[in-house]
């Protein structure tokens, strides 16, 4: 069972949905996964572990974001000022995280436990690995990070070295599923799901 501590003491939880979704044909964070957009249940899966829970976009706003009772969803606009870059969204977040570690996440990686972001706060710096990879962007990670993410953006550097220093945390591959195409999306919605906590 996840323990959750005082909002002060925990981490602040960031999805990254400022991705082109090219394979997915439209904005993948806004596609419907159990009746809601993904991104948001991307970022409900932290709402055990985290104390705030962010969405990062890219470009001018569009389209309001709401949770289910009605109240608008934090969004903070990543950094505009190059070519796309992931690190940007992660640059963004550090940056604005009012807690020592923040859990970063990809929008398109919506079946992250309550368990494992626990693990991955508890040894923070730290980084999803599954069977075959390490997830560079799927961590938990202190704060002081943000320069180092907001250097390799401006640079077009890598996200492994964004994240060579970080602990490798195991996490089943089931877990690290990737929806970005409409059949994945299809094939996850079939799925059991642990949606975590109704509420952020």
């Amino acid at each position: 069972m996840t323990v959750r501590l005082p909002a002060s003491q925990r981490p602040e939880g960031f999805v990254l949905a400022g991705g082109r979704s090219t394979r997915m044909g439209f904005d993948k964070a806004r596609a419907d996964l159990g009746g809601r957009p993904l991104a948001l249940v991307t970022l409900l899966a932290m709402a055990p572990v985290a104390g705030r829970l962010v969405l990062i976009r890219r470009g001018p706003p569009v389209h309001a974001w709401h949770w289910d009772d009605g109240r608008p969803v934090e969004v903070l606009r990543e950094a505009d000022d190059g070519a796309p870059h992931p690190l940007w969204g992660v640059a963004t977040a550090l940056g604005a995280a009012r807690s020592a570690v923040a859990l970063v996440c990809p929008c398109d990686v919506p079946r992250i436990s309550a368990q494992t972001w626990q693990r991955l706060a508890e040894r923070a710096p730290a980084v999803a690995e599954g069977s075959e990879r390490r997830h560079p962007l799927v961590g938990a990670f202190p704060v002081s990070w943000a320069a180092r993410a907001l250097t390799l953006a401006a640079a077009g550097g890598s996200v492994h070295a964004f994240a060579r220093d970080a602990v490798g945390v195991p996490v089943i591959d089931q877990e690290l599923v990737n929806v970005n195409d409409p059949a994945t999306l299809e094939a996850v919605a079939g799925l059991p799901s642990d949606p975590g906590e109704p509420d952020p």
